[in-house]
Order: C-alpha cells, then structure tokens, then sequence
C-alpha cells in the first residue's frame, strides 16, 4: 500500500513502481500534476482515485493492471489526455467515465480491456487514435461526442495501429454525437 497522504509528493518518476505486484492500494497526492510513465505498470491495484491535480496520464501507467476494477476521477478533474496504453490490459475494468476535460485519447489506451463494457466519453474530447478499444472483447455500444473530428488509425506521431474499436466482437451499437 502507498499512501501520499502529505500531499508533498508533485512528482513520480517514471516506472516508480513498475512490477510491484504485490501492490493493491495507492493514495495519490493531490499535488501530482502527471502519472508518468509505466508508473504503475504491473501492480495489483483493484481501486484508483485520479485527483483533480492530475493533467496527464502518460504512456502504460496502469498497463496490465489485471486486477483493476474501478477509475474514479475528481470532480473538477484538470486531466486533458490519456496517453499511449494508459490503461491497456487492465482486464478487470468494466467501466470507465472519462473527465469533461479530456481532449485527447492517445493510441491503445484501453487495448485488451476485455471485460470493459461501458465507456462515457467526454464533450471536449476531439480525437480518438488508432487501437484505442482495440480487443475490448466485452464492450456492447459507445456514443461518440459531436466534438470528435478524427477516429485514427494511427497514433499522434502517425505510427499506423488497428482501427479504434478493431476486434470489439459484441459492440453492436455506436451512436455518432
């Protein structure tokens, strides 16, 4: 368990506890403006509050958190992107309500979340790149926001990946803004 209850903590570096897996709980502080990357990557967590101080969530942070079944955002939350993998692999997720703020989902960012079946998106979202519900196995339908200009292929440097919502074999409804 990591608790930052101080909130002293503005930082991680990245990797900070990459493989611990035995680690099941994380208080975050309120000070940290970035999960960076590969942060949490291999934990065990089951539960994760982001705190409103957060503005980016950065490559693999919570990647293969397979023990993972619950995102929670502050209200108010500052978080503006999901970088690359962000969340890919956390098999145990069902749910997920992104943040008004969220302008950016970058590739893969819930890759292989096979048990995700439902995902809010946010009004302010204006992209979605390539593989980003690439193998979400479980997810059923999604509504894309009427600010969304681009559903990608690729990631932001133009790296060619699967379609967003490539082998989404039960996704049976996608309503357009």
């Amino acid at each position: 368990s990591v608790a930052m209850t101080n909130n002293t903590v503005q930082s991680l570096g990245n990797q900070a506890f990459y493989n611990c897996i035995n680690l099941s709980n994380v208080k975050l502080s309120t000070n940290i403006r970035e999960i960076p990357a590969y942060a949490f990557y291999g934990t065990k967590l089951s539960t994760l509050n982001i705190p409103y101080s957060v503005k980016k969530i950065s490559e693999a942070a919570f990647r293969l958190n397979t023990s993972l079944t619950s995102v929670s955002f502050d209200t108010g939350s500052n978080c503006t992107e999901l970088s690359s993998q962000a969340f890919s692999k956390c098999s145990s997720l069902t749910g997920i309500t992104l943040p008004s703020g969220i302008t950016k989902i970058d590739d893969r960012a819930f890759e292989e979340c096979t048990n995700l079946q439902t995902v809010t998106l946010p009004n302010q979202l204006k992209r979605i790149y390539g593989g980003t519900f690439n193998k979400c196995s479980s997810l059923r339908k999604i509504t894309i926001p009427d600010n969304v200009t681009q559903i990608l292929t690729t990631n932001s440097y133009g790296t060619v990946f699967d379609g967003a919502f490539n082998n989404c074999l039960v996704l049976t409804e996608v309503t357009l803004g």
